[in-house]
């Protein structure tokens, strides 16, 4: 309508009122802010292997960074160990596709690398680029080596007649010996919404029992009393874990936490003589070692994880330098039933 007329010569013309622009009315029911839902997840793409299928949810931590490699950064199978992603997350794997159920909402964007480190930290995997500049996924526990033969002094360089080897164990200031995991994110409130806990006199995980026991404990919370007793400190572990949704998967996280931090743990570092089964070794791998440094309940049957691996080059050619960091007593050789004074680095 028009607002009011002016004359002008021949008659009136109308005015009319500018009237700023009105929106539609918002469709009834609408949230104004942010929408959270309850989501699964991604499926396996084209290059799923046996025995899954693209109907199945990716879940194992493994296969989650498989899937961010391949279909994020567009890495093609030829750059993949796959070997390694199955033995770890098909069934029976240290990192089962089954039980070892990782989901996470990446609702921005941010660096695929540090993405990865998240997950390899939640998930207690190594993520790393093997012998063939393959990405490679190794699960921090004991893995059998195809050659289960023990180093000794005899594989080792001498300089001045004397073997260039040294054990020692880790610093008592590592040690921890009561357990705290945050997880369940809430997008919503940023908050986590679940906690499990291991602490000297309870916990409120659902199994409490230590499978074949290794004499630090028969139950979790023995473990720490145990730890606490003999090491004459307390230490808390907390840890917010934004990967891990399934109070199962928290479990079983927490529980290989617990078996890692709540011991001193041999090191053995050493400059080896390239021989057929030093040449077999690559980083991460698990090897054996049978030399009186180390307490006779520990040689040959306990494994240690290869955590550098570098060639002598020029300044000691044919020969390999070597760091070691021995493998919790709950993931063995021989398994459990050693003994307190076993676990805990006194020689027998």
């Amino acid at each position: 309508m028009p607002h009011e007329f002016r004359r002008v010569r021949g008659g009136l013309v109308p005015i009319f009122e500018t009237i700023p622009h009105q929106p539609e009315p918002e469709n009834e029911g609408y949230i104004e802010g942010n929408i959270f839902a309850t989501i699964k997840g991604r499926k396996f793409g084209s290059w799923v292997r046996s025995p899954f299928t693209t109907s199945d949810l990716i879940e194992a931590p493994g296969f989650i960074a498989e899937s961010i490699y391949r279909d994020a950064l567009g890495l093609a199978t030829a750059k993949i160990n796959t070997a390694s992603y199955d033995s770890a997350g098909n069934a029976g794997g240290k990192r089962e596709n089954a039980t070892w159920k990782y989901a996470r909402s990446l609702n921005e964007s941010g660096n695929s690398l540090t993405y990865l480190s998240e997950l390899a930290s939640d998930g207690a995997v190594v993520l790393m680029r093997d012998y063939q500049d393959k990405e490679k996924v190794v699960p921090l526990d004991f893995n059998q080596p195809d050659d289960s033969t023990a180093l000794t002094t005899a594989d080792v360089l001498e300089e001045n007649g004397q073997p260039l080897i040294r054990a020692r164990q880790t610093h008592v200031g590592l040690i921890r010996n009561e357990f705290y995991l945050n997880y369940n994110p809430s997008y919503a409130t940023g908050q986590y919404l679940s906690q499990l806990y291991i602490a000297a006199s309870a916990t409120n995980m659902v199994t409490n029992t230590r499978d074949n026991t290794d004499g630090n404990g028969a139950t979790y919370t023995a473990l720490c009393t145990n730890s606490q007793s003999y090491y004459n400190k307390t230490e808390r572990w907390t840890y917010n874990a934004p990967w891990i949704r399934s109070d199962t998967t928290a479990e079983l996280f927490l529980k290989v936490m617990a078996n890692w931090l709540t011991i001193r743990k041999w090191q053995v570092n050493a400059t080896l003589l390239y021989n057929g089964l030093t040449l077999k070794y690559e980083l991460m791998d698990t090897c054996f070692w049978n030399v009186t440094l180390l307490p006779s309940a520990i040689r040959t049957n306990v494994g240690f994880l290869i955590t550098k691996l570098v060639d002598g080059g020029l300044v000691k050619p044919n020969t390999i330098d070597i760091e070691t960091l021995q493998v919790p007593i709950f993931f063995g050789k021989l398994g459990y039933g050693s003994g307190f004074s076993y676990a805990y680095g006194t020689q027998l």
